[in-house]
């Protein structure tokens, strides 16, 4: 089950997915490598998901999801 995620915090979780979903398909398309652009990208994305559960009740909340427990 996923957690329940903030109304207002939904399409920048969608944009996010959406990004690091394309970076992953290009590595695994590129036999494992990803090229400078995708890091700077991926780095973006990191801070971004940083800045979005900056809350301790949201990071576990995602952590527990995340684990299946």
């Amino acid at each position: 089950m996923l957690p329940e995620v903030p109304r207002e915090r939904m399409g920048e979780l969608w944009v996010l997915d959406e990004v690091i979903g394309g970076c992953v398909t290009y590595y695994l398309d590129a036999g494992g490598t990803l090229d400078t652009p995708r890091v700077v990208i991926l780095e973006d994305c990191r801070t971004d998901l940083e800045r979005v559960f900056k809350t301790d009740l949201h990071r576990r909340i995602f952590l527990t999801s995340a684990r299946g427990v």
